[in-house]
């Protein structure tokens, strides 16, 4: 019947339509992606270069198109630790771990990031966590060991500056 062609024809010009459709939208992923490894090849060879300014705009420009690029968040942290700004280092590298909590070179790199900042027992918390993932990461289990042994001397420390004070504070209190 007409009726019956119609509706296929319709059906086909549909199907057609919604093909087309689907070819651009793929198309356009495609390029999106595309441009972005370029932008993000582009921020690691400035990196490389040493040019931290505008390779933190290219990571920049990567993470207003793609807010979890795990390239742009790593290179943006390293960027930030190279110029002595920790919390935003910590802070990209901390953005891979809710993605990626396995990620063994962002969970190594926050704690080398929480070391430069002096929060020892955070670092050794991300060494060990690294290390409990990766056994034989033998970096991780060097700063393992270094930290435990300094959060032992630091507190060893202050406990004999706190002996110390009681026994001034002792000793002046019998002489009054």
């Amino acid at each position: 019947t007409a009726a019956a062609e119609a509706a296929a024809t319709a059906a086909a010009a549909e199907a057609a339509a919604n093909s087309a459709a689907e070819a651009a939208v793929s198309n356009a992923v495609q390029n999106q992606l595309e441009k972005i490894n370029e932008l993000n090849q582009y921020g690691v060879n400035l990196y490389e270069q040493g040019n931290l300014d505008d390779s933190l705009n290219m990571f920049n420009d990567v993470l207003k198109e793609d807010p979890v690029n795990i390239v742009a968040l790593y290179y943006s942290g390293h960027i930030f630790y190279d110029k002595k700004m920790y919390f935003d280092a910590i802070t990209s590298l901390k953005k891979i771990l809710i993605l990626e909590p396995d990620n063994l070179q962002a969970l190594y790199d926050v704690g080398v990031f929480e070391f430069s900042t002096g929060n020892y027992s955070e670092s050794l918390k991300y060494f060990q966590q690294t290390v409990s993932i990766d056994p034989n990461f033998l970096n991780a289990k060097q700063w393992v060991s270094f930290v435990e042994n300094l959060i032992k001397e630091e507190k060893a420390a202050a406990q004999a500056a706190a002996a110390q004070d009681l026994a001034e504070s002792e000793k002046a209190a019998d002489a009054a």
